[in-house]
């Protein structure tokens, strides 16, 4: 993501709970990554992909160990971005046991 745009620019659906300008594209990478990575649709991931880069998203998620994501998002980017599978295996473990999934 560039400097001067917007951090959230084709993401707007996403930050539904932030103000239009608040979202700083450089100090706000981690959140639109994660952000996008969670909830995004096919237009969003794409946009991502292009914007930020295969390995800042991949950074993110490994600093993460896949955070929020669920263990159909998991397997996802594991198959994109080429994670490792005992580590993807950990992670989607994790969140099938995790509160959320069991309500």
């Amino acid at each position: 993501m560039g400097r001067g745009t917007t951090g959230a620019r084709g993401f707007e659906r996403l930050f539904w709970d932030y103000a239009a300008r608040s979202i700083h594209p450089d100090a706000d990478r981690d959140l639109v990554v994660r952000r996008v990575t969670a909830e995004g649709g096919w237009h969003e991931m794409s946009l991502l992909r292009s914007r930020v880069g295969d390995q800042a998203i991949r950074d993110v998620i490994e600093r993460t160990e896949a955070r929020g994501l669920s263990p159909q998002r998991i397997r996802f980017w594991q198959l994109v971005l080429g994670l490792p599978a005992r580590r993807a295996d950990a992670w989607v473990r994790r969140a099938r046991e995790s509160t959320w999934a069991r309500r």
